[in-house]
């Protein structure tokens, strides 16, 4: 069984929710970037949090751990794939971001 439940991810959401928004105002303010994709995104709560302060197209990746189910981004947004393999997007993004 993987590390990554559920009981991973939500015991993490209300700090990473709060770490993002002390940090993501200012990484925005200076970057202005209008997409954004998350490397390794879980469940996606620093995606949550840049679309609650600015208008970015966003996409969350991140491995089969991640049941759709759990996801606080819309679903369409999210794409799973296997981290250990090298990344292929059809899209340019203005910032990655990738936490652990």
């Amino acid at each position: 069984m993987s590390m990554y439940n559920e009981n991973f991810f939500e015991s993490l959401a209300d700090s990473a929710r709060s770490s993002a928004l002390q940090i993501l105002p200012v990484v925005l303010d200076l970057i202005g970037p209008k997409s954004i994709v998350d490397v390794g995104c879980g469940t996606g709560v620093w995606l949550k949090a840049v679309k609650e302060i600015a208008t970015c197209e966003i996409l969350g990746l991140d491995g089969s751990w991640v049941s759709p189910d759990q996801l606080v981004i819309p679903v369409d947004s999210f794409i799973q794939i296997d981290l250990a393999e090298s990344i292929s997007l059809s899209s340019r993004f203005d910032l990655a971001i990738s936490l652990e």
